[in-house]
């Protein structure tokens, strides 16, 4: 679902709850008009088009209602792991975090990167580090009870995820055995 208002002829501004074949719900659907309305409100007040894409993305990655920050969906080995992209275009400077850990606000990394490192994109444990060196909100530890097992998760209509996660498990369990 997308949405489009703009400010005065030269501001434009568009959100997008996310890829995928499902329609949105209300309860998204009102979360991304909330979050236009903050951007455009942010915009009007004279913010910087960079503060305003963030901060409606630190809303979307906030509300638990997107495959996004706190809503992340758990991966194939049951971890939460988020990729964020920010760009600069007036500047041409870009800023990236993948496979970012247990942060509620990867967006924030992002921004990060792209300001206060000479890099374009972090991955893994390192961009996990970084925020927390910058101490960036960090989500809770899921509970015993929310933790999916360690073995892959094999509910998808997908064939190609499928075969890759048996794949891993096999692999897995042939160095487990070697390890003994």
């Amino acid at each position: 679902m997308k949405r489009l208002l703009s400010v005065s002829n030269r501001c434009r501004v568009l959100v997008h709850g996310g890829a995928g074949a499902k329609r949105a719900t209300a309860a998204q659907r009102t979360c991304l008009s909330e979050t236009l309305a903050l951007g455009l409100e942010l915009l009007q007040k004279g913010q910087s088009a960079l503060d305003a894409v963030e901060t409606m993305i630190r809303s979307l990655e906030g509300s638990g209602r997107f495959n996004a920050g706190v809503g992340s969906r758990q991966q194939l080995d049951g971890r939460q792991r988020m990729d964020a992209a920010l760009m600069d275009g007036g500047l041409l400077q870009a800023g990236a975090v993948a496979g970012l850990e247990r942060i509620c606000h990867p967006i924030s990394a992002a921004r990060i990167v792209m300001e206060q490192t000479d890099h374009v994109l972090i991955i893994g444990s390192h961009a996990s580090k970084l925020a927390q060196h910058f101490g960036l909100e960090r989500l809770e530890k899921p509970k015993k009870s929310q933790r999916q097992p360690r073995a892959p998760v094999v509910r998808t209509r997908h064939a190609k995820t499928l075969a890759l996660s048996i794949f891993q498990s096999i692999n897995e369990s042939e160095l487990r055995g070697k390890s003994e």
